[in-house]
């Protein structure tokens, strides 16, 4: 019987998970202070600890067809347990051009990658589809996956004043003498989501998704209320006690840039004590980072629509991308 509680796996040693890592990396000098390099980079994650429902139910089968209720009598309700459960694949291909040198370093970067996974978050979150017969609908682009990341950065100490190139002495050096300017540009992928429905399937610890009624989903690109991101007319509530055919992770959101910058000035009053003034701003174009749109089609207002920023990007708080200006002074002696 695949209600069976003992479809779910057992805590044994032989059992626990493991990572494998695999990279092959090409570099080479390019002449005038530039390395490039290229590098395919590869993680499989076997067994990951993962938050089971150890009392889900299946389709139409209601409380009564939770596991633990069929085993051992009426058992309501969700049971998370951590087990060794499921897998992750994360595989790339990652380009890098560096310069380095005595005034100006830079550096860009660019990852084309996919990520694959049961569940995100490991033991934080629980499956989409909890039943052990749903597992495999568990499958597919990890939550956290940004297929395209592109990088910039630059760090530029001014070649003016005591010491340097330029303008050594007079006046000239001592305005724009210890500056330094630093960049970094960033440019990735949205993220993927599930477009779910409220239609009851009668199935507790499992999410119901929404039936795609036409062949293909056209994104749209809509920012706000009226301006649907994905074509809305794409979706429909499932029937009663039935997943939808759409699955997990099927769509996926904006894509978002950030410039962060900072201008550095250092002053040596003497030779044991240093001051240094520090202007930075982060997202200086204060372009808005968006999240990804309602995509619950049971909700007919806003089913669709972008209507909120998001609250991070690539693991770093973002405040929705608003333009954020930080002045400070370092005394060291």
């Amino acid at each position: 019987d695949h209600r069976d509680l003992h479809s779910f796996p057992t805590r044994r040693s032989s059992d626990l998970g493991y990572l494998e890592s695999y990279n092959l990396t090409v570099q080479r000098d390019l002449g005038l202070g530039v390395t490039g390099s290229a590098a395919y980079v590869g993680t499989h994650e076997v067994r990951q600890m993962s938050d089971l429902d150890i009392n889900a139910s299946c389709l139409g089968c209601g409380n009564a067809g939770r596991l633990l209720h069929v085993d051992y009598g009426t058992i309501n309700g969700d049971i998370e347990e951590s087990d060794p459960f499921g897998s992750m694949r994360y595989d790339a291909l990652q380009v890098q051009l560096i310069r380095r040198g005595t005034d100006l370093q830079m550096g860009l970067s660019y990852t084309l990658s996919r990520t694959l996974d049961m569940g995100d978050n490991s033991t934080y979150n629980a499956l989409t589809f909890s039943y052990p017969a749903y597992w495999s609908r568990n499958w597919a682009a990890a939550g956290y996956d940004r297929p395209q990341n592109f990088e910039f950065w630059t760090i530029y100490a001014l070649p003016f004043g005591k010491g340097q190139k330029m303008l050594q002495h007079g006046i000239a050096a001592a305005i724009l003498g210890g500056w330094q300017a630093n960049a970094i540009f960033t440019a990735a992928s949205g993220t993927p989501f599930t477009v779910t429905s409220n239609t009851a399937i009668n199935a507790p610890g499992n999410t119901e998704t929404a039936e795609q009624v036409l062949p293909s989903v056209q994104i749209l690109g809509g920012i706000g209320s009226g301006q649907p991101w994905f074509n809305p007319a794409a979706y429909a509530n499932p029937a009663q006690n039935t997943f939808g055919n759409s699955g997990r992770n099927s769509l996926r959101g904006p894509g978002f840039f950030e410039l962060d910058a900072s201008l550095f000035r250092d002053f040596s009053p003497s030779e044991r004590v240093k001051l240094q003034l520090r202007a930075e701003s982060f997202a200086v174009t204060n372009s808005p980072i968006f999240a990804n749109p309602n995509a619950n089609v049971s909700t007919t207002s806003n089913f669709g629509q972008i209507t909120s920023l998001a609250a991070s990007a690539n693991g770093v708080s973002t405040g929705g991308g608003y333009r954020i200006i930080r002045l400070g002074l370092r005394f060291s002696f």
